[in-house]
């Protein structure tokens, strides 16, 4: 009945996921075991699990059947066949097995036996679908733990029909082989097979934890050593503790487990003590079956103390320079009762103070320091030491002789700017005044106001700025002061500038008109926009693809070239490019693409009109060579103008119109080639 109504839940699961992600056939249930195997002198102990609970069903109701085989020699190797170790698949124990008073007092086969015949809770879920949810999440959590449980307990994994002992003696030269998988048989299901081998001399391989170290922090004792999963099969620790050495007891009574799924950490422990009492610890590894691995090394350690003195606040009083007073408190008004002594210290600078001035008892509050102060100034601070050494320190104070002359302006100041737009800046140190530091400064034009470019102040004498490169001035200006102790700012230095590496490529010049002539083209074009252009350049290229470089380094003043190689009947695009002063190429300007020609003569045609009293159309003589069509042109007062186009059979023209006072008509020829005639005209005057 159990085992029905996993299998309906499983079902109803996989139903859910159909539901959730519309997939058009429900998938087979896989059911896949992963097997280990531990080898003692006289037999092998197999350890196995499925991958997951959906595999439950058929786990209890059919079993699984383990096979064997041996492989024994050297190659070529020979080989037995698969026999299974029992006559009959291995399979769990009913419940009444469970229910007598020595198993009950096994919590980790009771686990597994409400994993196998138990019931679920009831889920306080609001819907069907969501219920069957809860129900699988707390199945697949009953089913880690009661796994775990198997790891610690052969019992509880014998009773689930996860354990077996193969009476069997490995030889030498020799691995025997073991394969597992379901006897359960059901379309619904998917089974697959997982194998594990077992070799002589195996059992003297060495599984105890090693490198075990000891920390000592604040009332605490923190326990480290390397957990490997590659190469131990650890599922738990046992740690113990002595204060002899000789006498230990376990600090945990649940096996201390690592969930982490990284197969090489290290496993931290911690464990609560009273400062200052030695105490010894080991640790001890339990297999997953069941079986405890020997003790590690022994380390030994204490609690100690770890925490400083409170916070201590630093105040001073001086008078006309002559000496200076200091005095400290601490923060919350009361020391530690640990504080063993307070030291003056005084330093050059404000991160620089380790020269040692005083030892003071730790009941003294106050030291009189009585040497005048100097224009460079001189830093004291105030450290308080506890028993156990540890330290505190005050707020450093400053004492110097006030100081209202600026430093120096910064010497020997250079910049320099690479091709990629970053800015290297540096100057000579200043070890005659009491700096604080320096500030850089920037602009982009001589006429504007210098910025600062950082907070703070630069203790070096050097600083990199890297610079937009796609903008529109071309120049840049640093400069760089230096500030001292007092806060006075030096002059600027004298601005340095810098020119901007191009990376912008220019604008090519566009193509405005062209001169077809017989195997010749005359191409006109217009000057670039672009300001920093030295040269342009014309290329070429044919119907075959080829591209030339017809003229290079064309002077900007020139605004047109001939091309005297054309053949006849070839296409022809031409491109023109600007050269800028730094090498820098534009793109190929819009393309003009003609048709070369041979020049052959072209007769003059002549109009006349086709009746001299309506004077309505006229006509033409057949030229040749013949045109491949006709512009006819039209003046009605206002200029001539496109009219219409005619084939090139037609040699005539006619419209139906009102004759006017003035009427002017003008005919075109435009041959194949590109080649036009001139426009003949033909006009009446009423």
């Amino acid at each position: 009945m159990r085992s029905n109504q996993i299998i309906i839940g499983v079902l109803l699961i996989l139903f859910c996921q159909k539901l959730e992600g519309q997939i058009n056939e429900v998938p087979k249930i896989s059911i896949k075991y992963g097997i280990i195997a531990k080898a003692v002198p006289d037999s092998i102990v197999l350890r196995w699990a499925p991958n997951s609970a959906n595999a439950l069903p058929a786990h209890i109701e059919a079993g699984v059947w383990i096979e064997k085989l041996t492989v024994s020699g050297k190659y070529p190797y020979k080989m037995s066949n698969w026999e299974k170790v029992t006559k009959q698949p291995i399979l769990p124990m009913p419940l009444d097995a469970f229910n007598n008073d020595a198993t009950k007092k096994n919590e980790y086969a009771m686990l597994g036996a409400q994993l196998l015949y138990g019931k679920l809770p009831a889920s306080p879920a609001v819907n069907e679908i969501q219920n069957v949810k809860d129900q699988a999440s707390m199945l697949t959590s009953l089913f880690s733990m009661a796994m775990l449980g198997c790891d610690y307990s052969p019992t509880a994994a014998q009773m689930l029909g996860m354990r077996h002992v193969v009476k069997i003696k490995i030889k030498e030269n020799e691995k025997i082989f073991f394969r597992i998988y379901s006897a359960y048989k059901q379309a619904l299901f998917q089974v697959d097979t997982s194998m594990v081998f077992s070799t002589f001399g195996e059992w003297e391989s060495l599984n105890t934890p090693q490198f075990l170290t000891a920390k000592s922090k604040e009332k605490e004792v923190e326990l480290r050593w390397p957990f490997n999963k590659e190469l131990y099969r650890w599922s738990g620790f046992y740690i113990e503790r002595s204060a002899d050495g000789k006498k230990f007891s376990r600090l945990n009574k649940k096996p201390f487990i690592i969930m982490s799924p990284d197969h090489t950490i290290d496993v931290f422990y911690r464990d609560s003590v009273q400062n200052y009492i030695k105490y010894y610890y080991r640790v001890q590894a339990i297999d997953p079956f069941g079986d405890l691995t020997g003790y590690s090394e022994t380390v030994s350690c204490y609690g100690s103390d770890k925490t400083p003195p409170g916070q201590l606040v630093l105040n001073e009083t001086h008078k006309q320079n002559d000496g200076i007073t200091l005095s400290w408190k601490f923060a919350k008004e009361k020391a530690d009762s640990d504080l063993d002594h307070f030291i003056v210290k005084s330093g050059t600078a404000v991160d620089h103070i380790p020269d040692t001035i005083q030892i003071l008892p730790k009941n003294t509050f106050s030291y009189y320091f009585n040497q005048k102060a100097k224009i460079k100034s001189t830093y004291f601070e105030i450290v308080a030491v506890d028993t156990a050494g540890n330290v505190t320190s005050s707020n450093p104070v400053r004492y110097f002789m006030a100081d209202t002359e600026p430093p120096k302006t910064p010497e020997g100041f250079t910049a320099k700017i690479d091709t990629s737009g970053v800015v290297h800046l540096s100057w000579k140190l200043d070890s005659l005044d009491e700096l604080i530091g320096y500030r850089v400064f920037r602009k982009n034009n001589i006429n504007h106001d210098f910025v600062c470019l950082q907070q703070g102040f630069l203790s070096a004498t050097e600083f990199s700025d890297t610079l937009a490169l796609n903008t529109l001035t071309n120049e840049i200006f640093y400069a760089v002061s230096a500030i001292d102790m007092s806060y006075n700012m030096s002059q600027l230095t004298s601005p340095v500038r810098l020119l901007k590496p191009d990376k912008i490529p220019p604008i090519p010049p566009q193509i405005t008109n062209y001169k077809l002539n017989s195997k010749s083209a005359t191409i006109q074009w217009g000057q670039s926009p672009s300001e920093d252009v030295a040269s342009y350049e014309l290329y070429r290229k044919d119907d075959t693809g080829t591209t030339i470089l017809l003229s290079k380094n064309i002077d900007l003043n020139q605004t047109e070239y001939t091309d005297s190689t054309l053949a006849d009947r070839k296409r022809y695009t031409y491109y023109l490019k600007s050269i800028d002063k730094n090498g820098l190429s534009s793109a190929y300007s819009f393309p003009l693409e003609i048709v070369s020609y041979v020049d052959k003569s072209i007769k003059n045609i002549s109009l006349s009109w086709l009746s001299e009293r309506e004077k309505i159309g006229f006509k033409w003589n057949d030229p040749n060579p013949k045109p491949a069509y006709y512009i006819i042109y039209k003046d009605l007062g206002e200029g001539i103008q496109q009219h219409k186009s005619v084939d090139a059979e037609q040699v005539q023209f006619y419209e139906n119109m009102n004759k006017g006072n003035h009427i002017r008509y003008g005919l075109q020829a435009i041959y194949p080639n590109q080649k036009k005639s001139e426009i003949f005209t033909l006009e009446w005057f009423k």
